[in-house]
C-alpha cells in the first residue's frame, strides 16, 4: 500500500505511486517526472505535487489544472510505454504539455 502521510515529500510519494501503479523503477519514475516537468514548464516538485495532491488524492487545494490534465493524459499512455521496453526517457509519447503556458511571475 502506498503511504499517504503528509510527512513524506511529494516527490518521494510521486515516485512510489509510479512504481506501484506502473511497475517502473525509481530511476524511471524520476525520469518521467523530470520529462513531464520540462513538458509542462514547471519544476519537478510542482509536477510531483500535482500528481500526488490532484491526480492521486483528488484534492482541490493545490490546483494547477493544466498540469493535472497533462499528467492524466500521460498516465493514460504510460502502460503502453512501459510495455514497449525498459528505456523510459525523454521521448515518452506525444508532446504533452505543449499547450501549457508559462506560469505568471510572482511579484
Amino acid at each position: 500500500m502506498i503511504p499517504s502521510d503528509a510527512v513524506r515529500p511529494c516527490s518521494e510519494q510521486a515516485q512510489h505511486l509510479l512504481q506501484e501503479w506502473y511497475g517502473v523503477t525509481a530511476a524511471q519514475a524520476d525520469a518521467l517526472i523530470a520529462t513531464w516537468a520540462r513538458s509542462c514548464r514547471r519544476s519537478p516538485e510542482v509536477v510531483a505535487e500535482v500528481l500526488v495532491r490532484q491526480v492521486w488524492q483528488g484534492a482541490d487545494t493545490f490546483v494547477d489544472a493544466a498540469v493535472a490534465r497533462t499528467l492524466e493524459e500521460a498516465l493514460r499512455t504510460l502502460p503502453a510505454v512501459v510495455a514497449a521496453g525498459p528505456d523510459i526517457g525523454p521521448d515518452i509519447g506525444p508532446d504533452i504539455g505543449a499547450d501549457i503556458e508559462e506560469p505568471a511571475p510572482t511579484p
